[in-house]
């Protein structure tokens, strides 16, 4: 399997280039868009293919000969059919692709303007003879609007299909491994997608304010906007008002959507890399099955420095489901030198039926027979991530009052308000950036794109560390990336000639 994978992904270069050779050459409207589009379908669809034949390949269900060469045999026998046939795929094409255009005309043909009585018949009029600062949506706002839009979608999609294909090849190897049903890897996807848009919205946003203000320069169309009497302002108004409504809907998704979908996909996840069995539904009160006949319950654990706060052990008969013994301890930490857990300010009690039958307290103690090592209970997904802003608030409280470092909750709790704002800061950034660019067009716009999200990132991971570290306060660390950048965008678009 090893050898052919080695062989045939390699030829990858050679297939995808003859289908995209004729595909390229199809499309007549659309540019570079549409090219983006198809670049991802073709790429998605073929790693799927490659995917799949590797693990059944793996499985024992199909010779390596077979399922490691089968998407480059399909992508192959394509390209090959395409190029020999230019010409009859290229008519059926633009067949289709003209009764699309002439649909979206009927559904969006303008209605004709009511004309004054004193208007000769069939006369007709290209502008509203209202002053323009009469209406609050203007022509204009609609126009910057759509084309904005346009590539916002287009990248958002986009975005989302490359994490989607990588995140999936990390799995690849534990579904064909753990023998994991398509259904879960389906549904592990159906509830990350949201986590995903609410990643890659802000660098979406940046990028189609980019491109989409950096195309209006380079055509001149921006001149044209100027000369008319409207300012950079007042055409940037109406993104800056969409951009405000995207961080408004971030912090819905982050507060209500997030936390529930998060719990699912972070149990999928789990059961796809062979994790033990635990509940999800309330964060700050785990359950996790343990290697034997023992259920783990915690209220808190800090997988930096491996401590448990509210730790309970029960321990029960496999045969008859009965419950044997109960362990509690309010602080339980790993001790690497006596590999073992060391618990503190506890009891135990040893049960028989409904019967008690022995009771210990102790201040300090360890059991021997709790050999799950701190890998065992280390999840990749951080609590925070599964509780709304105020549930974590109780949750930061409670932990406090215990006594334990609740520091790094905390910034997590200031991020649920500052991290959706990043969709308005960018654009901010973004506008002036696009209109200094002037005739270099969209691939320069995606390019400082790129550089901009990776000194936002950059910003943002030195200053949580930093709150996270206690060398900042945990409201600062969470809110010095979008001040610091918010007040840059500001200035910068102050300082453009409007």
């Amino acid at each position: 399997v090893e050898l052919h994978y080695r062989l045939a992904l390699p030829v990858a270069s050679l297939v995808l280039a003859l289908v995209g050779i004729p595909l390229g050459l199809f499309t007549r409207k659309g540019g570079k868009a549409v090219g983006v589009i198809l670049t991802v379908l073709l790429v998605f669809v073929y790693y799927i293919l490659m995917a799949f034949g590797l693990g059944f390949s793996k499985q024992g269900r199909l010779p390596p000969l077979i399922g490691l060469w089968l998407a480059n045999l399909f992508f192959g026998a394509a390209g090959i059919l395409m190029l020999s046939n230019l010409r009859r795929v290229r008519q059926r094409l633009h067949f289709v692709q003209d009764w699309i255009e002439e649909t979206w005309r009927h559904w969006h043909r303008p209605q004709p303007a009511a004309l004054p009585g004193n208007w000769p018949a069939g006369a007709g009029k290209i502008a509203d003879p209202r002053a323009p600062g009469e209406r609050w949506i203007q022509i204009l706002d609609l126009y910057v609007i759509r084309a904005w839009g346009f590539y916002f979608l287009l990248l958002l999609v986009t975005f989302c299909g490359i994490y989607i294909i990588f995140d999936f090849f990390q799995l690849l190897g534990d579904v064909v491994r753990n023998h994991i049903p398509a259904i879960v890897v389906f549904n592990y996807y159906r509830f990350l997608l949201p986590q995903i848009v609410y990643l890659m919205l802000p660098l979406s946003v940046l990028v189609a304010t980019l491109v989409s203000f950096g195309l209006l320069a380079k055509s001149n169309q921006m001149t044209a906007i100027l000369s008319a009497g409207v300012s950079v302002y007042r055409a940037a108004v109406p993104i800056l008002l969409v951009a405000a409504g995207l961080s408004a809907t971030m912090y819905i998704m982050g507060d209500y959507t997030l936390p529930q979908t998060n719990q699912r996909q972070d149990a999928l996840r789990n059961q796809i890399k062979g994790k033990p069995p635990q509940t999800y539904y309330r964060p700050d009160r785990q359950w996790i099955f343990g290697q034997s006949a023992r259920i783990y319950n915690h209220r808190f654990f800090d997988p930096d420095r491996n401590v448990f706060a509210g730790l309970s052990v029960f321990e029960f008969d496999p045969q008859t489901f009965r419950m044997k013994r109960r362990i509690y301890a309010d602080r339980a930490f790993w001790e690497d030198p006596i590999k073992g857990w060391v618990l503190e300010n506890g009891w135990v009690r040893d049960l028989e039926g409904d019967r008690v039958t022995s009771y210990m307290s102790f201040s300090i103690a360890k059991f021997d027979e709790l050999t799950e090592e701190p890998s065992y209970f280390k999840k990749e997904v951080k609590p925070s991530a599964q509780m709304s802003a105020w549930e974590l608030k109780r949750y930061i409280n409670e932990l406090a009052q215990s006594g334990f470092d609740v520091v790094r909750l905390s910034v997590q709790f200031y991020r649920k308000f500052s991290f959706p704002l990043i969709a308005f800061v960018v654009t901010l950034i973004g506008i002036p950036f696009s209109l200094s660019m002037g005739r270099k067009g969209a691939i320069s716009g995606i390019a400082v794109s790129i550089g901009i999200a990776i000194v936002y990132w950059s910003a943002s991971s030195l200053f949580e560390a930093m709150g996270n570290l206690s060398q900042l306060p945990p409201i600062i660390a969470a809110w010095s990336p979008d001040l610091l950048f918010g007040l840059g965008g500001a200035y910068l678009l102050l300082r453009v000639r409007t």
